[in-house]
């Protein structure tokens, strides 16, 4: 799937899935010294980005053209270099180990790929959400039109790209590729009708109101019975 890269010594924490609370209070060792590694290398040797500036980005090897643009739409404000990195646990360690600043997963990730790989995102201070910047929801029991697959997209920040993130969010929710992702939940791609799209007066609502309209409704049968 392709090979890590580095940007000096790492530690790369492997683990199983156990309940032990010695081998889990040593996980959380391992993970809160790495994070404040990171922490210290970022202080000294890499600067805040903004506009302009440099970031890493890590993508999969894929021809989805709403990845291309979600792609696009992370790399147009900065100057920064992109990697192909395989494997949703390998992009969100790398994100979480600060070797990436934003990471983009296909639409083939299942939530047992990213359950465990969030939590370290997250305790790294970074960011993970789908394509449109609603959180993942984890449900044991998916009612269809939900599944266990990702349908919607995976990003992933670092706890300074979280800005940048958010702008690739919010352009991906007037991407007409990107939203024809959330026609098993009643989008109707191509149509301006608010009606179409669940929304009676949409006509007057704007396509943002009835974007937000339609991700609510999707997390709601997301969280059915939770």
């Amino acid at each position: 799937g392709g090979c890590i890269p580095s940007l000096g010594p790492r530690p790369l924490l492997v683990t199983g899935d156990v309940s032990d609370p010695t081998l889990t209070r040593a996980y959380q060792s391992s993970l809160t010294s790495a994070v404040s590694r990171n922490k210290r290398s970022t202080a000294t040797g890499r600067s805040v980005p903004g506009r302009g500036q440099s970031m890493l980005l890590s993508t999969g090897d894929t021809s989805d053209p709403a990845l291309t643009r979600a792609f696009t739409a992370s790399s147009s404000n900065t100057s920064g270099r992109s990697i192909l990195l395989g494997g949703t646990g390998q992009k969100c360690l790398a994100i979480a180990e600060g070797r990436a600043d934003i990471a983009i997963m296909n639409f083939l990730s299942s939530a047992w790929d990213t359950c465990a790989p969030e939590a370290l995102v997250r305790a790294a201070g970074g960011e993970l959400t789908d394509l449109f910047g609603r959180r993942i929801v984890y449900n044991s029991s998916p009612n269809p039109p939900n599944s266990f697959l990702n349908n919607c997209g995976v990003i992933a920040s670092g706890e300074e790209f979280k800005g940048l993130q958010r702008d690739v969010c919010d352009e991906m929710r007037g991407d007409s590729l990107a939203l024809e992702k959330l026609e098993p939940w009643g989008w109707v791609s191509g149509s301006n009708s608010g009606e179409e799209n669940g929304d009676a007066t949409g006509s007057e609502e704007d396509l943002a109101e009835r974007v937000d309209r339609m991700l609510d409704l999707r997390q709601r049968t997301l969280r059915a019975g939770l």
